[in-house]
């Protein structure tokens, strides 16, 4: 039991459902995160049901959404890359374009493309489990065994999901790349060899590229799997308000989150 607000709060009763946005649960999902980063560090935190639903949730989160994000890359980087080869040829070694081009894949294209695929996917598996889970009455269950909710279910669903984001943002800026250089030299549109093409590639999206690029991926899938979570606690909908109430609901906050925390860190890096 962690005594937290956060948990008495994830183990009360069926409360009245919140509209999509209110400042109450703001302070919910802010105080629900709070807990999460504080439970984290904690090795007692681990225990061997958390770690097998945390890893659970990362073959659901991780690995089951590597075939999207993969087609999702090649066709960016189809459409970016080679367009930005072409113009590199055309205008005579301009690397202000190329520059431009690779700079929004990495910052924003890539983080913002998984965090999109993650809320249709692993936000909406979030939502239907926990309000199926609340609703058969798992959660008193659990609260009646001396378990903690927010350790058990909440805890490594946000984590798996936000560390599953971070390992697919990185898939998808190595796959993109690759797509377009194949692409620009199956049509001819450069000559040049393909490791001074990959070496050219690395060095124009610099050292910021690259720490901007863990802090959005982790940060967007911790409040995907955060919206969701929240959402699916605080709800007091049945089984056929569910679809019309709760996964909406979801979907709006997760969505609105990500532009908000992809926004701020575009501004700040």
């Amino acid at each position: 039991m962690t005594g937290t607000m956060t948990g008495q709060a994830v183990k009360a009763g069926k409360p009245a459902p919140l509209p999509p946005w209110s400042p109450r649960w703001i302070v919910t999902t802010a105080a629900v995160g709070t807990a999460v980063l504080r439970q984290m560090v904690r090795p007692v935190t681990w225990r061997r049901p958390v770690r097998m639903e945390f890893m659970r949730f990362m073959a659901i989160s991780g690995l089951q959404s590597i075939p999207a994000v993969t087609i999702t890359a090649v066709l960016a980087g189809l459409g970016l890359l080679s367009q930005a080869l072409y113009w590199l040829e055309q205008v005579g070694q301009n690397d202000e374009i190329t520059q431009i081009i690779l700079t929004i894949l990495v910052r924003e294209v890539a983080p913002l493309t998984v965090g999109l695929l993650a809320i249709g996917r692993s936000g909406l598996i979030i939502l239907s489990e926990l309000s199926r889970m609340r609703e058969e009455g798992r959660l008193r269950a659990l609260d009646a065994q001396g378990l903690d909710p927010l350790l058990l279910l909440v805890l490594p669903r946000v984590l798996a999901l936000s560390l599953s984001t971070f390992c697919l943002t990185i898939l998808f800026v190595a796959v993109a790349p690759l797509a377009g250089m194949l692409a620009a030299l199956a049509l001819g549109i450069v000559r040049q060899p393909v490791d001074q093409v990959l070496l050219n590639i690395l060095s124009i999206i610099g050292s910021a590229g690259y720490l901007i690029l863990p802090l959005k991926s982790l940060s967007i899938g911790f409040l995907i799997g955060l919206a969701a979570c929240v959402t699916a606690l605080e709800q007091g909908a049945g089984r056929d308000e569910a679809a019309t109430t709760l996964l909406p609901s979801g979907f709006f906050r997760a969505l609105l989150l990500t532009l908000v925390v992809n926004g701020l860190l575009s501004a700040m890096v």
